[in-house]
């Protein structure tokens, strides 16, 4: 990979990253249908989450999950599995990531996981 290339790859993640974290400033609580607070896992959103989801369960998950993410846009589905697709590729590629993701653990914090 070219050095332009790994520049386009990281500047990508770098928008990915925001885009996360605005849509997380965007979340609301999850309700059930008696409007009591859901019990559903909450879903993984970090990067080192994110690489451990194989693409086609990564779509499942987003679908799961449409209706509050269209509200963010057009194609927005198509967006978000495309941005994992390019996170994975990334994690395979360049080293300088997959050490860095591979440091995350359950006990990184949100702040030192969006970091990365």
């Amino acid at each position: 990979m070219t050095v332009i290339q790994r520049a386009e790859v990281f500047s990508e993640m770098g928008t990915f990253v925001v885009g996360m974290i605005d849509g997380i400033l965007q979340l609301v609580a999850s309700r059930d249908a008696d409007n009591l607070p859901s019990e559903e896992e909450i879903p993984p959103v970090l990067p080192h989450q994110l690489i451990a989801i194989r693409p086609a369960a990564f779509a499942a998950l987003a679908n799961k999950h449409g209706g509050r993410l269209a509200q963010l846009g057009e194609n927005v589905m198509d967006r978000i599995e495309q941005d994992h697709r390019e996170l994975i590729t990334a994690f395979d590629n360049e080293p300088s990531l997959h050490d860095a993701l591979g440091r995350c653990n359950n006990d990184t914090s949100f702040r030192e996981g969006a970091a990365v």
